[in-house]
């Protein structure tokens, strides 16, 4: 948390009103984010958000700092995804409304791109949920190893297996790249070096076979493509109707 919202937070535990609301509408995209990729609704992703910071205005006094604001934050979300998960099992899923693509109104690449987030939209939600949400936590909203362990109640070194797991299992989805038989496992080494946790003698040999072997460069493009339409994908922010919809629940009318 930055120092603006350090004071934000300050003067928000004191019930200045203005000040809650700017602290939600800095983070209520986040949380958006977060419970539209593990729920896989819109509506659901609502609901969540809409709970989310309800929780988060009532037990605003109660946050001690023990942890950074984020990873409590998170952890709020994260519980009212369960919870939502649990309530849609129980009734009909819904799906996700799609928006009917006209490429006559759109540019190439924007096409493109946005084909590009359905596919990553679609394959992290093929994964697991415990694997969902370290790669959610990590690759799209940027949290630390250790924010994303104090999050979920696991260990770094917890967070860092599922998070090498999900990514070798995200861009098997996404592309047709592989090795060969014989090769090193280059994809597990580039997310290990990634979180640091490649020595440089494994490093150096590892970008020593890439650079000779065209498969396993393929496989590391893979992975790179791959990240980077996840930290695209963590740009996204809710729909303006999402928000209203929050803001009048809330009745907090000052927020944008």
């Amino acid at each position: 948390m930055s120092g603006d919202d350090s004071a934000l937070l300050v003067a928000a535990q004191s019930g200045n009103k203005n000040a809650i609301a700017a602290l939600l509408e800095r983070y209520q995209d986040t949380v958006f984010r977060f419970g539209k990729t593990l729920c896989r609704c819109d509506d659901d992703a609502r609901d969540v958000l809409q709970d989310t910071l309800m929780t988060v205005v009532d037990k605003l006094g109660d946050f001690r700092g023990e942890a950074s604001f984020t990873s409590w934050l998170y952890a709020i979300a994260r519980s009212q995804c369960s919870r939502q998960r649990r309530k849609t099992a129980r009734e009909t899923p819904c799906d996700a409304p799609r928006e009917m693509i006209d490429p006559r109104r759109i540019g190439e690449d924007a096409l493109v791109s946005q084909q590009n987030q359905r596919a990553v939209e679609l394959a992290i939600g093929a994964l697991e949920p415990i694997y969902q949400e370290t790669l959610v936590l990590r690759d799209l909203e940027g949290l630390s190893a250790p924010e994303v362990a104090r999050t979920l109640g696991i260990t770094v070194d917890a967070v860092k297996s599922r998070l090498h797991r999900a990514r070798a299992q995200l861009r098997a989805s996404l592309t047709t790249a592989g090795h060969a038989p014989n090769c090193p496992d280059v994809v597990s080494m580039l997310s290990r070096h990634l979180e640091g946790d490649l020595t440089g003698n494994d490093c150096a040999a590892m970008e020593k076979h890439v650079i000779n072997c065209v498969s396993c460069t393929h496989a590391c493009n893979g992975l790179k493509e791959t990240l980077a339409l996840c930290r695209q994908a963590g740009q996204a922010v809710a729909p303006p109707e999402t928000r209203q919809a929050v803001v009048q629940a809330l009745g907090l009318l000052t927020l944008g």
